[in-house]
């Protein structure tokens, strides 16, 4: 963690040294220079969204604890498990991977709200709240992977790393003053893997990126709401806003612009609603300081 106490300081370090991370993995896997033709290696997006939310997290807040001993020093277990995970799948591309799948949505909410469980829910609670963020990881997990595979062109990609942009901001006025730059670091490099399979004309994240990309997204929501103070409207709404990717599904096939706007703005939208929303129930400025 760098020494300066500057918000602005460790905001400008920690975009930094998530964007050099993110590109050092995207850039050998894409290979760029060899032309808008070249194959592009899957192992890219999932490699770049773990590293570039670890990289976010150390230059902000420092090596984390192990065992971690705080709620947030989870996260950076978690996105170093999330990014392995997603270079399985990506080298399993052929294969059903429903069972890990299956696993993994159980056990993110269980090690990421154990102080929830731990400290405020009894056991019955404990249990239906699991039920039922997994119930939600698992079926944004399968709708992503969908419409990964039926609308190519990292147009959806580009929608969920605006959307996490939002959210990013959402959580800076839900009361994660430094904690909003784990979903922007998230949102950077969701946007480079974006950016380079709309040029690419291929997939943005890809089964292997969106393995990381679901698991982060939502676990700094529940973060938000059950550590910070997200609201329950902002939370529910940023918990839907990647299912919005679907809203592409409205327009024909022979309208592929219009698919691809649409799988933009879907996400876009419903996460600006969650922002619209905690910036009108903020509590105003204090006259005093």
């Amino acid at each position: 963690m760098i020494q300066s106490g500057d918000p602005r300081i460790i905001t400008a370090v920690s975009v930094a040294s998530a964007s050099v991370v993110a590109a050092a993995a995207l850039l050998p896997a894409t290979r760029p220079w060899r032309g808008r033709a070249a194959a592009v290696r899957p192992w890219g997006a999932p490699l770049a969204l773990g590293l570039a939310v670890c990289a976010g997290f150390v230059a902000s807040r420092g090596w984390p604890a192990w065992p971690p001993s705080e709620a947030l020093h989870r996260l950076f277990y978690v996105a170093l498990c999330a990014g392995a995970y997603g270079l399985y799948e990506a080298a399993r591309r052929s294969s059903s991977n429903l069972v890990p799948r299956a696993v993994l949505v159980v056990l993110a909410p269980y090690v990421v709200l154990e102080f929830q469980r731990r400290l405020h829910w009894s056991a019955l609670e404990g249990a239906a709240w699991m039920a039922g963020l997994a119930a939600v990881l698992f079926v944004t997990w399968q709708a992503l992977v969908a419409h990964e595979a039926r609308e190519r062109g990292g147009s959806a990609a580009l929608g969920l790393a605006l959307a996490t942009a939002l959210s990013a901001a959402t959580q800076g006025l839900a009361g994660g003053t430094l904690f909003f730059l784990l979903p922007a670091s998230l949102a950077l490099a969701t946007g480079a893997s974006a950016l380079l399979g709309l040029w690419r004309r291929d997939a943005g994240l890809g089964p292997g990126g969106v393995a990381p990309f679901v698991i982060l997204y939502s676990a700094f929501a529940w973060l938000g709401h059950f550590l910070n103070e997200l609201s329950t409207l902002g939370f529910v709404l940023l918990a839907l806003a990647p299912l919005a990717v679907w809203l592409s599904a409205l327009a024909p096939a022979a309208r592929p612009r219009t698919r691809a706007a649409l799988a933009v703005l879907g996400p876009t939208l419903v996460a600006a609603l969650a922002l619209a929303h905690e910036f009108a129930a903020a509590p105003p400025p204090s006259p005093y300081g």
